[in-house]
């Protein structure tokens, strides 16, 4: 019986040793390019990444100059709002890394610096989640013939120039 007990009791303490809920988030961010309508997709490399503790309800890009020094505008004109982390683009890994984001709301702005496009999305980042990897491709042909345009691709928005969210 007691030999009973020891087991268990060893095997409590090494389950609930090694058991850890995970506190910080790495999001790592793989940049593409689509050149031209189906050509085949490459590396963006010319990309800068900001993180910032945010919302898209509450905070607008106003141009892609305000984006790549790394600034959200608040919508009630109360001022604009400094990115929380930079990152720029990592050649052996070949991706963008946030790293260490707490829980919380976010709002993930990539610039592609090459064709003067920038990108961003809203995210939730939960307690116990370690490490998100997602995919941004960007379509600079899109926007060759009307630089206003928006494009929506998996959740990410592009433009070229402003961006405020409109409430419906």
């Amino acid at each position: 019986m007691t030999v009973r007990v020891s087991i268990i009791i060893l095997f409590c303490i090494g389950f609930f040793s090694c058991t850890k809920i995970t506190t910080h988030c790495n999001y790592y961010v793989v940049t593409l390019e689509e050149p031209a309508s189906k050509a085949p997709v490459i590396p963006s490399v010319d990309v800068i990444g900001y993180v910032f503790e945010a919302d898209t309800l509450n905070y607008s890009i106003d141009s892609y100059e305000a984006a790549v020094r790394g600034e959200l505008s608040a919508n009630n004109q109360s001022g604009v709002k400094k990115f929380l982390k930079k990152t720029e683009y990592e050649t052996v890994s070949g991706q963008l890394t946030f790293r260490s984001l707490d829980a919380g709301t976010f709002i993930l702005m990539v610039c592609d610096t090459l064709n003067k496009i920038y990108a961003f999305k809203q995210v939730d980042i939960l307690e116990g989640i370690d490490q998100v990897v997602v995919k941004l491709t960007f379509y600079p042909y899109l926007f060759e013939s009307n630089p206003d345009t928006t494009v929506l691709s998996n959740k990410w928005i592009e433009k070229k120039t402003e961006y405020h969210a409109t409430i419906q």
